[in-house]
């Protein structure tokens, strides 16, 4: 991939900021959801440092949409590199948790195409 703004970040260096409290999260997705979102930050972490994103964080949040009655996690990356370049990272991660969820069978699969999204935030 080309990358614009390469930046040497660690993985300790990306926080992960939860917008809501952890427990919002275990009553939505149960053990094995939680444990899988878990999982996937640090993953999303792992693959920032090695393709030198310009991460600045991850935002974890709950949404709750009464028109649908739809209750689901949001995982925000937020960039901090122009938005053309922040959606090509954001595609490249979308396509890396389509790989994981092709993996996942029964109860994981239907936690991770249901109840977690993503979306991404740049500098303007």
């Amino acid at each position: 991939m080309d990358v614009v703004n390469a930046v040497n970040k660690s993985e300790a260096e990306i926080p992960v900021v939860w917008k809501t409290k952890p427990d919002v999260a275990l009553r939505l997705m149960g053990t094995v959801g939680c444990r899988l979102l878990d999982q996937l930050i640090e993953e999303t972490k792992k693959m920032a440092v090695k393709d030198k994103w310009d991460l600045n964080k991850i935002e974890v949040d709950y949404y709750d949409d009464p028109e649908v009655d739809w209750e689901y996690m949001m995982v925000v990356l937020d960039f901090g590199c122009p938005r053309a370049q922040a959606h090509k990272l954001w595609l490249s991660h979308l396509e890396f948790v389509k790989s994981i969820e092709d993996r996942l069978s029964g109860v994981a699969r239907e936690i991770m195409l249901t109840k977690v999204h993503y979306d991404f935030e740049s500098d303007p």
